[in-house]
């Protein structure tokens, strides 16, 4: 008897299965501008391939500043509009993609040709070991030598922005305020690559930790397949709390597999080993354990920072002491309070427009401003951790157990990842991954032939 009902409730679970997934679209876009076209992911492709390469070996061309800038602002300005005006007819994960790599490179080549010559004086031209650098940045710190250490910094030392009086009052203030900044000093500890060697692994002892990524991946994929944005949106506060928070490790572990792929294919294609202080992303703790939301961030926020840095934190650090600290316009301690406050809050703005680019690009609606409220309020809270941390010093670090930290930074980051990812959910963006899914893929292929 019992085992005739097992049978009936197994065979009705089974026809109440969806013939195929994802049970949702893939991802819904709203209609076309008048102003987009459709193109092949060849074409797509090609052409913002062609404008970054292009902008990027521009800068080993030695050439004078103004003809170079001349140049690089059409580029840039096509650039940054071609993700806007063309669109993939593929997948939006596609144009995700595309978004993303265009808006970073036009951050970072901005940066170069535009902004560090009036912040530091120093032009946008760079010999083969600057450019190599400056091309691995993203994915790896590669250390630089003694002696062309030195040169840079006599280079920087010398810079045509900031002449004598001035630059040393400046170098004073910096120092002063890095030594009683660490959110500034941490910024910098990430920008410089360490002189010592850390472990050197071969490539395959970081192959369980790969694993471990490729299977949270696939399997939140496969159970997010069963759920429509209706469902979700009707999902109530347990459930839907323990949803975001397994999107969001879903999306680092999206991310960290893309990191760890490329580490790969150099370390297989050189034959050398992973020097963990050069890939700094391998060196990171697990974002989920973050004790505080200024942990989180070091923790989490590796591949863009630098663009983010040297367009945000060091030109209004810039400006902040050129136009209000040296011309002493506040008092002293109403400074040092906006130079610790608006430089980190200007990288977080950054940070906020260029994800509210990439979902410009990819959906063709706006997300109603929840991605920079997000940005916001995690700059604010990072800034109000970090200022606990000063004020308090260590007196309740062995008081209060770490393990409540991190459940406070989870749901908190909970709270506020629901801002983040209310678009996406709204969209459809997390049947992305759906269609390259191999427990998808095979889920339709023995439904379709019958074997369930």
């Amino acid at each position: 008897m019992s085992h005739s009902v097992f049978r009936t409730q197994t065979s009705s679970f089974l026809q109440a299965l969806p013939p195929s997934l994802p049970v949702g679209p893939h991802s819904t876009r709203s209609p076309l501008a008048p102003w987009q076209i459709t193109a092949s992911t060849t074409v797509y492709f090609s052409l913002t391939s062609v404008l970054m390469i292009g902008i990027q070996l521009f800068l080993l061309v030695p050439m004078r500043l103004a003809w170079k800038q001349c140049i690089a602002a059409p580029v840039l300005a096509s650039l940054f509009a071609l993700p806007l005006v063309l669109v993939s007819i593929e997948s939006p994960a596609i144009q995700l993609m595309h978004g993303g790599a265009c808006v970073a490179v036009v951050m970072r080549m901005f940066d170069l040709y535009f902004v560090t010559p009036l912040r530091t004086g120093r032009e946008p031209v760079m010999d083969f070991d600057e450019w190599r650098r400056e091309m691995w940045r993203t994915l790896r710190h590669i250390p630089v030598k003694e002696k062309k250490k030195q040169g840079e910094d006599k280079k920087a030392s010398d810079s045509k922005a900031i002449g004598g009086t001035q630059r040393r009052y400046n170098t004073r203030q910096s120092q002063r305020h890095n030594a009683s900044s660490p959110l500034v000093q941490d910024h910098g500890s990430v920008l410089t690559p360490s002189p010592s060697k850390g472990n050197l692994c071969h490539w395959t002892s970081y192959l369980p930790r790969y694993i471990f990524y490729v299977s949270v991946v696939e399997f939140s994929t496969f159970v997010f397949s069963f759920m429509t944005v209706d469902q979700i949106h009707n999902l109530s506060l347990v459930p839907r709390f323990f949803f975001i928070v397994s999107l969001a490790i879903c999306i680092i572990c999206f991310i960290s597999l893309w990191y760890y792929s490329n580490m790969f294919c150099w370390a297989i294609l050189t034959g050398e080993l992973i020097d963990d202080t050069d890939w700094t992303y391998v060196k990171h703790g697990f974002p989920l354990f973050a004790t505080s939301p200024d942990d989180f961030w070091k923790r989490w926020h590796h591949m863009f920072q630098y663009i983010w840095v040297d367009l945000g934190l060091k030109p209004t650090q810039f400006l902040l002491r050129k136009y209000v600290i040296d011309k002493k316009r506040v008092h002293h301690k109403t400074a040092a309070v906006l130079e610790m406050v608006l430089p980190v809050m200007s990288v977080f703005v950054l940070s906020g427009l260029m994800h509210e680019y990439m979902f410009l690009t990819t959906w063709h609606n706006n997300s109603a401003g929840y991605m920079m409220a997000y940005f916001l309020i995690q700059g604010v809270a990072t800034l109000a951790s970090k200022g606990l941390q000063i004020v308090l010093g260590r007196r309740f670090a062995g008081v209060v157990p770490v393990a409540l930290w991190v459940v406070l930074t989870v749901l908190f980051n909970a709270a506020t990842g629901a801002l983040f990812l209310e678009p996406i959910i709204q969209n459809g963006g997390f049947f992305m991954g759906a269609r390259q899914s191999v427990l998808v893929r095979s889920y339709n292929h023995l439904r379709a032939q019958g074997v369930f």
